[in-house]
């Protein structure tokens, strides 16, 4: 099983990420664009886990969310992983609940390393990846201002969400994008 843990999505969240990303996708055609609707926010990648290990990863996930209370996040904020001049990965940004997502993906790190499961040396960043670019390149004319503006719009707002629970999901790779099946779901569980 290829699995990870994430946040899904509110409904306003993925229609504000579907009117986004229908703009910039004409102006990066060459890119790999996520489809909104399987849109999330990842804590953790596990990789190819055997399926008796997942129930472990349940555990990680139960043992984190004790007495963390629901939080609310807004984004807002676009990037490129690798810089603009040659972006590989376009994201977008949480700019407000940063610091309890933080918390949520540490201490579910922390609880999946002390059952075996190991991570990449990257920091945890926040980020909601849109857009994965097949081969390096510069960025083409306008992408940038068009996805900083789409970044910085007041609608974000309006799309705040509250995180009340965290998704361990299995990710099944196909020639047309991968399928995301939810193995578990996990509610935080408050004081």
């Amino acid at each position: 099983m290829r699995l990870f843990i994430a946040v899904s999505l509110e409904p306003a969240v993925l229609g504000m990420v579907r009117r986004m990303i229908g703009e910039l996708t004409s102006l990066l055609p060459r890119g790999r664009w996520m489809r909104p609707e399987d849109a999330h926010l990842t804590l953790a990648f596990l990789g190819e886990t055997p399926a008796q290990r997942a129930d472990q990863a349940v555990a990680a996930m139960s043992r984190a969310a004790e007495g963390l209370q629901p939080f609310e996040i807004a984004f807002g904020g676009v990037g490129a992983f690798s810089g603009w001049g040659c972006p590989r990965v376009l994201w977008l940004g949480v700019r407000r609940g940063e610091e309890p997502m933080m918390r949520l993906a540490q201490g579910l790190r922390k609880e999946l390393e002390r059952r075996g499961f190991g991570f990449e040396e990257r920091p945890f960043r926040t980020h909601l990846t849109l857009c994965r670019l097949r081969e390096a390149g510069p960025a083409p004319q306008g992408l940038r201002e068009a996805a900083e503006r789409w970044g910085a719009s007041p609608e974000w707002d309006g799309a705040a969400m509250t995180v009340s629970s965290m998704d361990l999901l299995e990710s099944r790779l196909t020639p047309s994008g991968p399928v995301y099946t939810l193995v578990r779901r996990q509610e935080l569980t408050g004081a």
